[in-house]
């Protein structure tokens, strides 16, 4: 039937299968005029709403059925199946090929009907008869009878510009008149108009008197002069168009995150663009720019990545024993540059020894990654987290990150010099699990087909409940700090990285704002020996009056204990194990701590404060206790209203131990 022809012309004209994606409302009368079978009823639990090849239905379930769309068909439909158009339009659509279809159930003319001369019945329309409509150059790829590349295939293939079709078409002056007499002339029950833009040509502006609802007089019209707008319009456009085409160049410069994704169509271009603009930024290796900050999405970086070249040495940050579990201690040897190499075909940069290869002079021009050897490049990806880009090892065909790798626990990479071997992992972890990234669900509504394995959010001691789950390299692209641990010191921590996750990471360095400087003072005032002061008893649990007998100074480390939430954060100095009092101490340092009778690894936060505790002589009990300067009271006017009360009833009372 022509009849889409004739609504939808240009919508035709873009895309012959455009009503896969089409909305619209049609009424049953234009559908009967034109032929055009349909039914009016709901799919109800439990029941198939059969729509294959060609027909389609407005979504009525209700039964609440699990599966939205379901393909099945009896033999005889293959043939609609490969006459069938396929929308174009859009790279994100569900498109099913038919050549398994055909090999299996018309084995000989599977290859008439890929050369094109299959010749056989419409089965739209019986009476015509021609060759069917021969399989696109993908699926002649899938079915391995194309001899062009894959890359170029599938690029040439997502580099097509949608087709943009109008809304409508206009209509003539004729079509119009006619439209509003077949109105006018109407017996039905007639609304006031909304308001809207009459299609119309002219020059002046129309306004419409409202007549009562039933009424179907002819409606009276007044004229008033309009400005001129049509010079004013043009303007607005030409700016308007100057506007899109700047935001498009600032686009082309970008590498957004969520650009990277596997489930996204195959650009190895737009990875060769990613990995030149990581291997621009210092420290120039992909996989040490695991410790340094991911430039944002909006960061205009390309530019500079075309411009600049690569350095032929740079500062590792990673240290050697990041690598193994055979080495027992920890040493930060980084101090000496490491040889860089760029791969010639991806443009991925790494240090030789993050790498894993050897020294070897005269490969730095013609050196080529594990990953681009392969023939399959462009689907080899890791199966750890679900972004493309970045430095990828095999691990017995299997393909990581190698900063995935360093984020999971019991996964060290053998030989640090022959990082590339069969046995290059001790032990294999489970490589997926069915934890939710939070990155990957904000990013995507496709977190089902998303694979990889994620870590917990470490927090640094700033959250002791933080929940955040993501995947190594999710977190990195969207702000997630990631820091070298010494996980010999606490054997309850199994990975040598950590990480932070965004949200974390924003609040760290809003606390490093405020607590950076010299260690905190407290705010309260100094309290002389021999002042009568009114003080909290510990050993009574009251406030009592009391003498200050002598003054003792502290110093207290705000510590997270991520295994011990029992122990008090706040450690005296004298209880810290080889503690270096020089040090300046970073958030997340970790420390040890005696505790009870036992060792345990705290973590630092980036607090520390001086302060003095006093020795009270407690009037009526003649007892003497040490007191914090903050449970301490000069007079009755400070204490908070709260407590005054509590201490008058106190002050006539004669203590009474709490343990009595």
């Amino acid at each position: 039937s022509d009849w889409p022809k004739v609504f939808f012309p240009q919508s035709f004209k873009n895309c012959k299968a455009f009503l896969r994606h089409k909305t619209t409302l049609i009424s049953p009368q234009v559908l009967k005029k034109y032929s055009i079978p349909f039914s009016r009823c709901t799919q109800e639990a439990g029941q198939f709403m059969i729509t294959f090849p060609y027909s389609y239905h407005s979504g009525y379930n209700n039964g609440f059925n699990i599966a939205e769309a379901t393909n099945f068909a009896t033999e005889h439909w293959i043939d609609f199946g490969k006459w069938a158009s396929r929308c174009e339009c859009s790279t994100e659509s569900v498109k099913i090929s038919m050549q398994t279809f055909v090999k299996r159930y018309q084995s000989d003319r599977y290859e008439l009907w890929i050369r094109g001369k299959d010749v056989c019945k419409d089965p739209r329309d019986p009476k015509h008869t021609g060759p069917a409509p021969k399989p696109t150059e993908i699926d002649l790829f899938i079915m391995g009878n194309h001899e062009r590349p894959y890359d170029e295939v599938v690029e040439e293939e997502n580099k097509r510009k949608p087709i943009k079709s109008k809304i409508h078409k206009k209509k003539s002056i004729e079509e119009t008149i006619q439209c509003y007499s077949e109105f006018l002339s109407s017996t039905n029950h007639i609304e006031p108009p909304l308001p809207h833009y009459s299609p119309i040509p002219t020059n002046m502006i129309p306004t419409t008197q409202c007549v009562p609802i039933r009424s179907c007089e002819k409606l009276s019209t007044t004229i008033e002069e309009k400005p001129d707008y049509d010079r004013l319009l043009k303007k607005n456009a030409k700016k308007e168009k100057l506007k899109k085409e700047k935001e498009a160049q600032r686009r082309e410069r970008m590498i957004a995150s969520n650009e990277l994704l596997q489930f996204l169509p195959v650009t190895f271009t737009l990875e060769k663009k990613f990995n030149r603009c990581i291997a621009a930024l210092e420290p120039h290796c992909s996989v040490c720019q695991l410790l340094v900050p991911h430039p944002k999405d909006d960061e205009d970086i390309w530019p500079e990545a075309q411009e600049k070249k690569l350095p032929g040495k740079s500062k590792i940050l990673l240290p050697k024993s990041a690598f193994s579990d055979r080495i027992d201690f920890f040493e930060m040897d980084v101090e000496e540059p490491c040889d860089l190499l760029q791969c010639c075909v991806c443009m991925l940069a790494v240090h030789s020894r993050c790498y894993g290869v050897a020294e070897m002079p005269g490969i730095e021009k013609d050196w080529i990654c594990d990953r681009c050897i392969e023939p399959n490049r462009s689907s080899i990806n890791c199966v750890l987290c679900p972004c493309r880009g970045g430095a990828l090892k095999s691990i017995d065909g299997i393909w990581v990150h190698i900063t995935c790798a360093l984020m999971l626990p019991r996964m060290k990479l053998d030989d640090i010099t022959s990082r590339g071997t069969s046995k290059e992992m001790l032990k294999l972890p489970e490589l997926s699990d069915r934890n939710t990234c939070v990155y990957c669900a904000k990013n995507t509504n496709l977190m089902k087909y998303v694979q990889g394995k994620c870590i917990r959010c470490r927090g640094f001691g700033l959250d002791t409940e933080c929940e955040n789950l993501f995947h190594p390299t999710c977190g990195h692209r969207n702000g997630g700090l990631f820091k070298i641990f010494d996980y010999h010191k606490d054997p309850t921590i199994e990975v040598p990285v950590e990480a932070l996750c965004a949200r974390c990471t924003s609040n760290l360095i809003e606390h490093q704002r405020i607590t950076s400087g010299s260690p905190e003072e407290p705010d309260f005032e100094p309290i002389a020996v021999g002042s009568q002061v009114i003080a909290y008893s510990k050993r009574w649990g009251a406030y009592y009056d009391g003498i200050v007998q002598n003054q003792v100074k502290r110093t207290t480390y705000d510590l997270f204990f991520p295994h011990a939430n029992e122990i008090d954060p706040e450690v005296p100095e004298r209880s810290i194990i080889e503690l270096d009092k020089s040090k300046d101490y970073k958030i997340g340092d970790a420390l040890r701590v005696k505790s009870k009778g036992r060792e345990i690894v705290g973590k630092f936060r980036l607090k520390r404060y001086h302060d003095t505790d006093y020795m009270i002589k407690f009037v009526k009990s003649k007892a003497l206790e040490k007191v914090p300067r903050k449970d301490i009271y000069l007079n009755i006017d400070q204490l908070p209203e709260d407590l005054i009360e509590l201490y008058l009833d106190n002050a006539s009372k004669r203590p009474q131990a709490i343990n009595e």
